[in-house]
């Protein structure tokens, strides 16, 4: 009895050893991803038990506090896979337990959501556990860049911005590039959240710059976002020609094109036709970067379109119901590049009149005004009675203004001095009522370059890598097809002028005259000492 005893007891000394190493044959890794997550978005807490994994477990994720842990999510196998969240964060908070995996997805709201996260796995006495950290960030607001004041040839500007960590740097630069925020007066406090608010402003003279950049900076993130101002508030509005003469059911073109460096923050753009009693808003767009917009118009005076909307929620446009099959806006592409031109569709005679395509921002105003002359189908009006047809020469002199006097584009050089070996833009600008089928560049009046026309496009380019023979005068022209296929084309483009600097010869007039008496001396003593030798050894060449 005492050895069966005895024996049992040292038996169980194995037994015992080998339950221990058995439920000890598990470990516990985490992870987190991403490793820096941004206010409000999702981060994943991965915690892997990773070996023999019993089935009674107690899986807990909570983060480390100083005075008291809490929890994100509890998972429990003996109560028939208990799940437990936080209190009131079951929206926020995700958990799952799965073939040993535990995942937690929760969604930062705050700063404080910063710090050192637990996954702690235990079962029947044995305890495992794992650490991660993590890392809350805020990528701010877009800068909100105003001018507050301009007076005396100086201009002040405020730059706000929220939502930043860790602390963000603030950069102002002209348009040089130039760092300038020694002038600024800058503050930076945090709110009721942790994050940074940015309030800063800056005083410069117009004539330093014409534009303004402000920059925030998250160092931690190594990301930025930027703002820029054109302080100058110089922009304006151009057409090609200021009479378009249409005919009765086709289209027309009516050119408008907006000519500035940088696009203000806030800009509007309207078109509209004017006369005695006829005032009235055709098209209608509106953008403002700073607060959201809302229709100020009435709803049975305009429709709400959204072909163009460069800004969200922040721009507004519109056209007038009477216009929406008759009237659009070139948009797209084109738009961008500053083509605002107006296409009436199935011209009629009651279209006839005084357009006026303008712009407006931070107090400029800048407006042009077309002239439309529509007329009927030249070969239809000869057949009409003579009383009825009016005057003949007139619609001919129209009709040959409308095909054969076609406007001249316009050329722009992305810079008028260049060395050999720069690379340098070209770009012309066709604003016509018909299909252009070609466009063509110049040189000196020499065609160097053509290109197919398309649809809508009103931008040409041609990229030109500078030699040192590229000095000289540089213009465009364009050819079209009318509604009768006739093809005509338009005068050149303005010439403009590329000087090439560096390698090329810089010699002036006064100094190649002084070659040529130089050279002309030279020939002309050598050449007496020639006739003395030929003399003195009986016309022999010595």
């Amino acid at each position: 009895m005492h050895l069966g005893i005895k024996i049992l007891s040292i038996s169980s000394v194995p037994l015992l050893f080998v339950l221990k190493w058995f439920w000890d044959d598990f470990t516990v890794t985490v992870d987190v991803n991403p490793a820096v997550v941004l206010v409000g978005q999702a981060v994943t807490l991965s915690c892997h038990l990773i070996g023999q994994v019993p089935t009674n477990i107690q899986v807990h994720w909570y983060k480390l506090e100083r005075n008291k842990n809490t929890t994100l999510y509890f998972y429990n196998s003996t109560e028939k896979g208990t799940e437990l969240f936080q209190a009131g964060d079951r929206q926020r908070i995700k958990g799952r337990y799965e073939n040993g995996d535990v995942k937690v997805k929760f969604f930062p709201e705050q700063v404080e959501d910063s710090g050192q996260y637990v996954c702690a796995a235990k079962s029947d006495g044995v305890y495992q556990e794992a650490i991660t950290q993590v890392i809350v960030a805020g990528f701010g607001s877009a800068p909100h860049l105003t001018i507050e004041h301009q007076q005396n040839n100086s201009t002040t500007l405020r730059c706000v911005s929220q939502g930043w960590h860790p602390q963000p740097e603030v950069r102002w630069t002209d348009s040089t590039g130039q760092n300038i925020t020694a002038m600024a007066e800058t503050r930076i406090q945090k709110d009721v959240t942790e994050l940074y608010q940015i309030h800063s402003t800056l005083r410069v003279a117009e004539t330093v710059s014409d534009t303004i950049s402000c920059t925030i900076i998250n160092p931690l993130l190594k990301r930025h976002r930027k703002k820029v101002i054109a302080i100058s508030g110089f922009f304006d509005v151009e057409a090609e020609h200021d009479v378009i003469t249409a005919i009765i059911g086709e289209n027309a073109i009516l050119p408008c094109r907006l000519i500035t460096k940088h696009l203000p923050p806030s800009m509007e753009l309207q078109w509209r036709k004017v006369g005695p009693g006829k005032d009235k808003t055709i098209y209608f767009y509106l953008y403002d970067e700073s607060s959201p917009l809302v229709n100020t118009y009435p709803r049975d005076d305009k429709c709400s379109m959204g072909y163009l909307s460069p800004n969200g929620v922040n721009s507004r446009e519109w056209l007038r119901k009477k216009y929406e099959k008759k009237a659009e806006v070139f948009k797209g592409k084109e738009f961008g590049k500053g083509n605002i031109s107006l296409q009436l569709n199935n011209m009629q005679v009651e279209d006839e009149g005084k357009y006026v395509c303008s712009a407006t921002a931070n107090s400029f105003h800048r407006e042009i005004i077309t002239d439309v002359l529509v007329i009927g189908d030249l070969e239809k009006r000869m057949k009409e009675p003579r009383e009825q047809m009016g005057d003949l020469e007139k619609i001919i002199r129209e009709m040959e203004k409308t095909i054969s006097a076609l406007p001249a584009p316009t050329l722009y050089l992305s810079q008028t001095s260049a060395r050999p070996g720069d690379s340098m833009q070209l770009q012309c600008s066709v604003l016509s009522q018909f299909l252009v089928t070609g466009v063509i560049f110049c040189k000196d009046g020499e065609e160097v370059l053509s290109q197919r026309g398309l649809e809508q496009k009103a931008i040409y380019d041609y990229s030109h890598v500078v030699s040192g023979g590229s000095s000289g005068n540089y213009s465009c022209g364009y050819e079209i097809k009318d509604s009768k296929n006739w093809v005509k084309r338009s005068q050149l483009s303005p010439a403009q002028r590329l000087r090439v600097t560096g390698n090329e010869s810089s010699m002036t007039p006064a100094t190649l005259l002084k070659i040529i008496l130089n050279v002309r001396a030279f020939v002309e003593y050598w050449g007496y000492r020639g006739h003395v030798h030929m003399r003195e050894k009986g016309g022999v060449w010595q």
